[in-house]
């Protein structure tokens, strides 16, 4: 993909200006003081730009052929910092902020444990202002933007999407799919 280089370029030098913060320890007697500290992006004063990469890589992974969204979901492993941190920037609406979140689920491809993912796709599955006919809607479409292959043992980002969210994903209930 021809786009990807300068992705490369930008993502090192943000992965670069985050890592420090990404990597420090954590201090697990004191995780109330976490959620209290700055945003990563902001301390580190990247959020524009991240955010703005962010939105273009998730664009061309919309756009992307199958193998060209296989090299887009293998960045957040060789790019971890950008990636822990980055976070999507709001939509105009509730339901395009919650697809650019999906989105960045599908890409992330549950890396770098399903374990997160899980509580990733059922706060997610919880998105205040957006009905569970358009959240179905919104899980058909972006699901074919996921992985199909199965990782972790908690199978494939596109079955979370499609089937797995029906058994605990959200406590709104669950919207059905057309697998």
């Amino acid at each position: 993909m021809s786009t990807m280089l300068p992705w490369r370029n930008e993502l090192e030098r943000l992965d670069e200006a985050i890592r420090s913060i990404a990597k420090r320890p954590v201090d697990l007697d004191d995780l109330e003081s976490i959620s209290k500290g700055p945003n990563p992006l902001d301390e580190a004063g990247v959020r524009a730009e991240a955010q703005a990469l962010l939105l273009e890589i998730l664009r061309a992974l919309e756009s992307a052929t199958e193998e060209e969204r296989r090299s887009i979901r293998n960045l957040p492993v060789e790019y971890s910092s950008f990636f822990w941190a980055a976070t999507t920037p709001e939509g105009e609406t509730a339901a395009e902020t919650l697809r650019l979140r999906l989105m960045h689920f599908a890409l992330i491809d549950q890396y770098p444990d399903a374990r997160d993912a899980v509580l990733w796709l059922q706060d997610l599955c919880e998105t205040p202002g957006v009905n569970l006919p358009t959240l179905a809607a919104l899980w058909r479409e972006v699901a074919p933007m996921a992985s199909d292959v199965h990782r972790f043992g908690f199978g494939s980002t596109r079955s979370m999407l499609l089937r797995g969210y029906r058994s605990g994903y959200g406590k709104r209930g669950a919207p059905e799919s057309e697998d």
